[in-house]
């Protein structure tokens, strides 16, 4: 449980760090409690879609918290691209791809070694039950004369 508890927190991290990334550098840095909100929530609607590889995009995340998305996200415009604005968004698309394999692959192997020690525990009680180890857990039904 730790190792997942683990991953999971690795993925909340990373999605703060690209909410935090997505958001216009004026905002961020504005002083009020809002750009935190924001990074919160971009975080929280982010983490569990990780583990499917998805991304819930800044600006609907805005507009639910009614908040304008062109006031406080970075807009990127493909045709008067700068080098800065390149290099950004290869920023929040590392953040977004560390934060799925992250989720992806971190998350459900985690969830498949808890499923693994369970099967194998329960394997092992049988085992046990049956060399009179253990009593059986839903009691004796009959009775052998």
């Amino acid at each position: 449980m730790f190792l997942l508890g683990t991953a999971m927190a690795t993925v909340v991290v990373l999605a703060a760090y690209e909410g935090a990334l997505t958001l216009n550098p004026n905002f961020l840095f504005g002083g009020d409690m809002t750009a935190l909100k924001y990074i919160g929530k971009y975080s929280y609607e982010n983490t569990v879609s990780s583990v499917v590889w998805g991304t819930k995009p800044g600006y609907l995340i805005a507009q639910s918290m009614g908040l304008d998305p062109a006031e406080v996200l970075r807009i990127f415009s493909p045709k008067m691209m700068s080098a800065a604005d390149a290099s950004m968004q290869l920023q929040i698309q590392g953040a977004q791809f560390g934060r799925s394999i992250a989720g992806g692959f971190m998350v459900i192997a985690q969830l498949l070694r808890i499923v693994t020690v369970s099967v194998r525990a329960a394997d092992e009680y049988h085992e046990r039950v049956m060399q009179g180890h253990e009593p059986p857990l839903k009691g004796i039904t009959g009775r052998i004369v």
